[in-house]
């Protein structure tokens, strides 16, 4: 099923068993569900990016949040990301805490971009809200 915003609704076009399905529901709180995290990968690939490439992953050792933030202010979601020190003098590695960014999909390009400072939020409650915020301005 393909899934469209069309002035504030949500609709879902599909054939079934040969029939054509429309289904429609009104957006509320900045999350639509219009763009799943699946759908935004395989977009920002196609762009040429590697925002979601396993290496780059493993470099910042990103987690990727589920939740799709999207309205009038654009498409908004969470990632996590933990760094890691290793001394090079051999003194070990220090391990820091998992913190939280918010990232803005640009549907037009493909492309992923930073919106708040890198690894600003402490928690990911802390970072959804500002997405869902950021996705709900301009209404």
């Amino acid at each position: 099923m393909d899934w469209k915003v069309v002035g504030g609704v949500v609709v879902g076009v599909g054939v079934l068993g040969g029939i054509v399905w429309v289904l429609a529901r009104r957006t509320s709180g900045g999350e639509l569900g219009a763009w799943t995290i699946s759908q935004i990968r395989r977009a920002n690939e196609r762009s040429g990016s590697y925002f979601f490439s396993p290496g780059a992953m493993r470099f910042f050792r990103s987690r990727i949040g589920r939740r799709v933030f999207e309205g009038p202010g654009g498409v908004y979601f969470v990632t996590s990301e933990q760094f890691v020190y290793n001394d090079p003098r051999g003194g070990g590695s220090q391990v820091h805490p998992r913190k939280y960014s918010v990232k803005k999909f640009d549907p037009a390009t493909g492309e992923v971009d930073a919106v708040v400072e890198f690894q600003e939020f402490s928690t990911s409650e802390a970072a959804a809200r500002r997405a869902r915020v950021l996705a709900t301005a301009g209404s």
